[in-house]
């Protein structure tokens, strides 16, 4: 924080700025998360933004938010459009929905009458607060949508017909949020898309006794059979029930019922 004070002193680097609340007047940004107008965009640049008001007293006044930083597939292209044409200066909060808190309250109780927030965009600075891990500034705190499809290995071929391999991160209650990393980053997939990418459990192939779990290796495929994957997986709840029929056959053909 010392050296990102002296280097804004000097007018070498300045990541944070104050900016105007307003609401979404598309209608059109998922719930939960933010957009910053005149920041740039595209898969790999900040999906996440630190943001505070006037005056930040406690912890809980400051969060850490995803922002939509590329398009979702549930806004119009001229929606899409309009808000990458703004000048910097505003940051626009998505709509909640099923009488959820909306977002401004959550941050030092502010509202949309024309209040400032403070932005962090600083790469640097957004790293050393994500390092020290989920805490009350967390947006999952606050708005969490529960699928059992998240945290599933997913598959998608691009239009360049390359095939990558992501994982779900988030249900955003229309959409999936999927991380596909290096130059793809996070994409938004419909369900359709999801299930019909999704790696399924086709058989479980050994397993192993760590200190604190059993660990079976698992021959993942799609749905099509013309993707296949090979992991070690915790055999945890979750786990139990989404393979509890290639669990049950291996421990069958390998006389594992009666062990402790």
């Amino acid at each position: 924080l010392k050296s990102y004070e002296n280097d804004c002193e000097n007018f070498t680097r300045r990541g944070h700025s104050y900016v105007v609340g307003v609401a979404d007047p598309t209608n059109e940004i998922p719930e939960g998360y933010i957009f910053v107008s005149g920041l740039g965009v595209g898969p790999s640049w900040r999906t996440k933004l630190w943001i505070t008001r006037s005056p930040c007293t406690e912890v809980d006044n400051a969060r850490l938010l995803p922002r939509v930083s590329v398009r979702p597939r549930s806004m119009s292209k001229s929606n899409w459009q309009f808000l990458t044409s703004l000048h910097f200066g505003v940051v626009i909060f998505g709509a909640p929905k099923n009488d959820a808190k909306p977002l401004p309250p959550t941050i030092a109780e502010g509202d949309l009458d024309g209040d400032l927030y403070l932005v962090c965009f600083d790469e640097e600075i957004l790293q050393s607060i994500q390092k020290r891990g989920p805490s009350t500034t967390d947006e999952n705190k606050f708005i969490v949508h529960k699928d059992n499809l998240v945290g599933q290995k997913v598959t998608k071929t691009f239009d360049d017909g390359l095939m990558c391999s992501g994982k779900v991160i988030r249900f955003m209650g229309e959409e999936y949020l999927v991380d596909f990393g290096g130059g793809r980053g996070e994409q938004y997939l419909t369900k359709d898309e999801v299930v019909n990418g999704r790696f399924f459990v086709d058989r479980i192939l050994s397993h192993r006794r760590t200190r604190k779990n059993v660990e079976v290796e698992v021959e993942w495929k799609t749905p099509d059979g013309s993707n296949t994957s090979k992991t070690w997986q915790i055999v945890d709840k979750q786990f139990k029930e989404e393979a509890s029929g290639a669990l049950a056959d291996y421990a069958i053909n390998h006389d594992l019922l009666s062990e402790p």
